[in-house]
């Protein structure tokens, strides 16, 4: 069984996280690593990677949708479709937050692995972040089955589902990578819920509704920190004195042990 570890978004935390991940995600799944991330100086991730897609974070993020947009024939009036939903889920597009960047950044390593014809040498692609801290091997072997199609560690869901890491079969890799093309193809998906939207509540919608996926959750081996050069929006965390680290989200550490 052969896995494809996918690092999307600013590779931060690396001081605190790369040991870890390589001993307890890496090493035990015999896994490749790509890299789908903005520019970051001196980044040790980067040499362990065996694929990248490293570039500057596009501003404004607007252009980079509608060069997409306008590849796939979407529809033309996508953005002032979303506009009209509130919430911080568009976060790069309409409002603070970074939750399109990411999005951008999962369909870039997706691109990636249909351009270089590497998407049949995997059975299985993980996409994670590099600030996660891991608290015990990670072996995707025990964690998967043959009947869901995403597996997904519990915890920090927000009424939603959180997109920090997942594990995904081979065969519904486009259908979960890809948050962004939806967005010019379903612009009925915004009627969906009248409250606001946080990025796990449209991550919901896309994978329940529109691409009707299972999903399983398994146990959490790994909780957020944050890196010398972190900065968050939304928490503050909690020094965890066992591995001197600094938790972005409690309940997520608590989740681990």
């Amino acid at each position: 069984m052969k896995t494809l570890i996918c690092l999307i978004g600013d590779l931060r935390a690396s001081e605190k996280t790369l040991d870890r991940f390589c001993n307890l995600m890496v090493e035990p799944n015999n896994a490749d690593i790509l890299i789908s991330a903005p520019f970051w100086e001196n980044n040790p991730f980067y040499e362990i990677a065996k694929y990248k897609y490293i570039g500057k974070n596009p501003k404004p993020l607007i252009n980079e949708y509608n060069k997409i947009c306008q590849t796939l024939n979407g529809n033309k009036d996508w953005f002032e479709t979303i506009r009209r939903k509130p919430g911080t889920w568009a976060g790069g597009l309409t409002r603070i937050g970074s939750g399109a960047y990411i999005y951008y950044y999962k369909y870039l390593a997706l691109k990636l692995i249909h351009t270089l014809k590497i998407y049949d040498n995997y059975d299985f692609f993980v996409f994670t972040r590099s600030d996660h801290f891991y608290t015990s091997k990670c072996k995707i072997n025990e964690l998967v089955d043959t009947v869901n199609d995403i597996w997904i560690p519990v915890g920090s869901d927000h009424n939603g589902i959180c997109d920090r890491h997942w594990v995904i079969s081979h065969d519904s890799l486009d259908k979960v990578a890809d948050m962004v093309t939806p967005m010019f193809f379903h612009p009925e998906i915004y009627s969906y819920r009248r409250k606001p939207w946080c990025s796990e509540q449209y991550v919901n919608v896309m994978m329940t509704l529109i691409n009707r996926l299972k999903i399983k959750r398994t146990i959490r081996q790994q909780f957020i920190v944050r890196g010398s050069t972190s900065t968050r929006l939304w928490t503050k965390g909690v020094r965890i004195k066992e591995y001197d680290v600094i938790a972005a989200y409690y309940k997520e550490y608590l989740l681990s042990q």
